[in-house]
C-alpha cells in the first residue's frame, strides 16, 4: 500500500473512532460504496495463536494478488483505559507486505472481544478497496460471540493442553463457528482436541465436513442428528435444501511454520463463495446492518435516559417512586418510554449526536 494513502486511510480510521468532525460525512461516503470486501474473522482464548495464524493467512491472501486489511483487537486496562496495541508485534510478515494494512484497535471496554467501531472500519477499509477484511478478536474464548454478527466467516481457534476442547463443547462456542482450528497441532494432546471437536461437530452437523448435498446429509445420519441441526437454516442451511448444507470442517495447523494454513484459506473461500451462491452472504448483511441499528439506538436509548435522570421526570424520580411504593419499575419504564416517544428532552440529544 502507498504510504500516502496509508496515512489517508490511518487518519480516516482515527477520525471514525474518536467520532471526530465531519466523521458522519466520511461515514455516509464508506457506506454508500459497494460491498467488495470479504470479512473474516478469528476468535479463540489468548494463547492459542491467533495472531500467527492471521499472520500467515494475510501474507496468503496478498502473495494471490489480493490486498488485505487486518484488525487486531486488544484488550483495554480497566485501570488506566489504555491498551498495549501490541499483535501486529506478532505479525511481522504482514506488517511489511506492500498489500497487507494491519491496524491495531483498543476493545475500550467493548464485550465480546470486539470495539464498538469494528462495523465502521470494516466500512472505510471496504471503501478503500481491501478483498479481504480478516478481524482478531480480544481473546475471550467463549465470549467471542460478538464477532458472529460483523463477519461473513468465523474462524474458531483452539489449542491442545488449554482446556479449548471442553471450552469448544460450552452453549455459545459451537454456535459461531463455521471452522473450526486446532492450531499447535504439533503439541501432545493436539490429535486428541481434534477427535474431540469433530465427534462434536458431528453430533451437531449431519453430513461430511463442508459442502453436503441435502442427499449427501442425510445418509446415513439419524434423525435426531438431523434434527439438531434444523436450527442453523439461516447460517449453514438445511439438510433438505437444494443448496446444500455446510458443515463446519475441523482442521488443524501449526501457526508457527504455516502448516496447514493452505487448507484453512481453502475451506474458507470454499464456504465464502458457497454464501454467495445461495444469498445467504446478502441476507447476513442484511441481519448485520438491522443489528448494527438496534444496537446503535439503544446506545442513543441510554444516552437519553442517563441524560434525565436528575430530572423532575427522570429515572432517580421515578425510583423513589418505586421505593415509595407508589409505582412498578415497570410503570416507571413505561412511562419514561413515552416521554421518549413523545420528544421530551431528546431533540437535544439527538441533535448534538449528528
Amino acid at each position: 500500500m502507498e504510504l500516502s494513502r496509508s496515512y489517508e486511510l490511518a487518519r480516516t480510521l482515527s477520525l471514525v473512532e474518536e467520532q471526530g468532525p465531519g466523521c458522519r460525512d466520511v461515514l455516509a461516503a464508506a457506506y454508500a460504496a459497494p460491498q467488495r470486501a470479504r470479512l473474516i474473522g478469528l476468535a479463540g482464548a489468548p494463547g492459542v495463536g491467533k495472531s500467527s495464524l492471521v499472520d500467515w493467512l494475510a501474507v496468503l491472501w496478498a502473495g494471490r494478488g489480493e490486498s488485505v486489511a487486518v484488525l487486531a483487537v486488544d484488550p483495554t486496562s480497566r485501570f488506566s483505559t489504555g491498551a498495549f496495541l501490541g499483535d501486529r508485534i506478532r505479525m511481522q510478515r504482514s506488517a511489511e507486505h506492500e498489500r497487507i494494512y494491519v491496524r491495531s484497535v483498543s476493545s475500550r471496554g467493548q464485550m465480546g472481544g470486539l470495539s464498538a467501531a469494528i462495523p465502521d472500519f470494516c466500512a472505510v477499509l471496504n471503501q478503500f478497496a481491501f478483498d479481504r477484511i480478516v478481524i482478531e478478536t480480544v481473546g475471550t474464548g467463549q465470549g467471542d460471540t460478538a464477532l458472529r454478527g460483523e463477519v461473513d466467516c468465523v474462524l474458531a481457534v483452539v489449542a491442545p493442553g488449554l482446556g479449548d476442547d471442553v471450552q469448544a463443547a460450552k452453549a455459545g462456542w459451537m454456535e459461531i463457528g463455521d471452522l473450526f482450528i486446532v492450531n499447535k497441532a504439533d503439541l501432545a494432546g493436539s490429535e486428541g482436541a481434534t477427535q474431540f471437536l469433530k465427534q462434536h461437530v458431528a453430533t451437531l452437523y449431519p453430513g461430511k465436513p463442508g459442502l453436503n448435498s441435502g442427499m449427501e446429509a442425510g445418509k446415513g445420519r439419524n434423525s435426531a442428528a438431523i434434527a439438531a441441526a434444523a436450527w442453523r437454516t439461516d447460517l449453514h442451511g438445511r439438510f433438505d435444501d437444494g443448496a446444500g448444507f455446510w458443515s463446519p470442517p475441523v482442521l488443524r495447523t501449526v501457526a508457527q511454520t504455516g502448516e496447514g494454513v493452505e487448507d484453512v484459506a481453502a475451506a474458507v473461500d470454499s464456504f465464502l463463495e458457497w454464501l454467495q451462491r445461495t444469498g445467504r452472504r446478502e441476507a447476513n448483511r442484511r441481519w448485520r446492518a438491522e443489528a448494527r441499528i438496534a444496537s446503535l439506538v439503544a446506545e442513543r436509548v441510554a444516552a437519553w435516559v442517563d441524560s434525565h435522570t436528575g430530572r423532575a421526570d427522570g429515572v432517580r424520580t421515578w425510583a423513589e417512586a418505586v421505593l415509595n411504593g407508589r409505582a412498578t419499575p415497570h410503570a416507571a419504564a413505561d412511562a419514561i418510554v413515552a416521554d421518549l416517544r413523545l420528544g421530551r428532552g431528546a431533540t437535544e440529544e439527538s441533535g448534538a449526536s449528528e
